[in-house]
């Protein structure tokens, strides 16, 4: 399975290879535990309110910043994938919310970053929290999660480098009009993004592919 990652923001640093740590655990527990769900690429983003705003009120019609999206692709959307029954997600995590929340919830930041993107991939995962029921199954797998990957996630968040900054706003004010341009998009585009961009921001760039607005801790 292929996991990109962008980060595209500007407000912390994160470390791609504890992204995708993480998301590798989550996934890989979960196809294990829930009939083989499997993706084949999964594209993480992380982005800030305006951004994420902007594709909350795309895709789901709702004008509001949310702290986690994610998407699934149809099969419609797989034109240029001749490969039969691939799977495409992506997980979108706003960075603002996380910090709001990280005060609201008194956790550390690199813990609700962490559960954000954990919820949004267990949402591909079939889980859903639109029931009480199933909101006590999406936090009690949360925790689970989180209790056995102390490790990556406490090394989640790095100091952000006044120069790389300053490339990425360049980046960000140049893409600016664009409602695609993952610009505030999930994902760590971050620091050395070792995979392909074309693959982030799957969804976003893809108007009619199938989406869902996860409900998230601070939704």
């Amino acid at each position: 399975m292929e996991i990109s990652i962008a980060n595209r923001q500007r407000r912390i640093g994160i470390r791609s290879s504890c992204v995708r740590m993480i998301a590798s655990s989550v996934l890989e527990r979960e196809s294990a535990c829930s009939e083989g769900i499997r993706f084949d690429e999964i594209s993480i983003v992380f982005l800030g309110d305006r951004a994420t705003q902007r594709l909350n009120r795309m895709f789901t019609g709702r004008d509001a910043p949310t702290d986690t999206l994610a998407f699934e692709l149809t099969p419609e959307m797989r034109k240029r994938r001749p490969v039969p029954g691939i799977r495409l997600g992506e997980v979108i995590v706003c960075v603002d919310r996380a910090i709001l929340q990280s005060k609201r919830y008194r956790v550390s930041l690199e813990k609700e970053v962490a559960r954000l993107l954990i919820h949004g991939l267990l949402h591909l995962c079939g889980l859903d929290d639109g029931t009480s029921n199933g909101r006590a199954m999406m936090h009690k797998r949360e925790n689970l999660h989180i209790a056995s990957l102390d490790r990556p996630i406490s090394s989640l968040i790095t100091p952000r480098r006044k120069d790389s900054a300053s490339r990425n706003s360049k980046v960000i004010a140049s893409r600016r009009g664009t409602p695609t341009s993952r610009g505030s998009k999930t994902g760590p585009s971050r620091r050395k993004t070792s995979t392909s961009r074309k693959s982030n921001l799957i969804a976003s760039r893809r108007r009619n592919s199938s989406s869902r607005s996860l409900k998230g801790r601070g939704a």
